[in-house]
């Protein structure tokens, strides 16, 4: 039960920062040269759980193909830490059945939090 709510927490995580407002964000300074966008890895692992590799699916494709440079890191490194927790519970057998309700809800979740940047599923 720890590590479900452990892994609906950092799924949740995932989405925290793409509710934020794109005006949060302060506008570069004048005069200094933006780096050009370095584009995200793809990543072809898999967690072995149906719901959950979809959702790793559908978000990197969003990440890659819809959500501004800015706002593509600290959402990449919450999926990350998702994929992360996801894999360490799937090395155990008898918790893999956890899985696919928690990746549901992460998709949920990131559903809705990635509209605004257009992204459908």
């Amino acid at each position: 039960m720890k590590r479900t709510l452990l892994i609906v927490l950092l799924a949740a995580a995932c989405v925290v920062p793409a509710c934020r407002k794109a005006t949060e964000t302060a506008p570069p300074a004048k005069n200094m040269a933006i780096p050009a966008p370095t584009p995200l890895p793809v990543y072809p692992e898999v967690i072995g759980v149906k719901e959950c590799d979809a959702y790793i699916f559908k978000v990197r494709n969003c990440l890659q193909s819809k959500v501004p440079t800015a706002a593509q890191i600290p959402l990449q490194i919450a999926l990350e830490k998702g994929i992360s927790e996801w894999k360490k519970t799937a090395a155990f057998p008898d918790k893999i059945p956890e899985l696919a309700p928690a990746c549901q809800l992460a998709e949920q979740a990131s559903k809705r939090a990635m509209e605004r940047f257009n992204c459908q599923w």
